[in-house]
């Protein structure tokens, strides 16, 4: 059960379901990678729900926390795929990133 789930230290406990979307996306984007130690994480989109700042660090966040994954991701936002112009990938004359 959700209501049982929390974070934090036992003077600073938070909720699950007291989280915003955005937090429990990026929640679910940390926990998994922590959870794999190799092997690839595909992310669909990851800029849904989470702020434009959390945009930004996500992917330096991922690989920092799992250095031995790679990363996979497809998305429209600005703020995730400019930092990272030697990665993208052109299929078919589309920029796919």
């Amino acid at each position: 059960m959700t209501e049982d789930l929390k974070i934090g230290s036992h003077e600073n406990v938070v909720r699950i379901e007291n989280l915003s979307a955005g937090e429990k996306n990026l929640l679910g984007f940390l926990v998994y990678a922590k959870s794999i130690s190799s092997g690839v994480m595909f992310i669909d989109e990851p800029e849904l729900t989470l702020h434009v700042d959390w945009q930004r660090h996500l992917l330096g966040v991922l690989r920092e926390i799992a250095p031995d994954i790679q990363i996979f991701a497809a998305t429209h936002a600005p703020a995730i795929w400019s930092a990272y112009p030697d990665k993208e990938v052109w299929l078919d004359q589309q920029l796919v990133i």
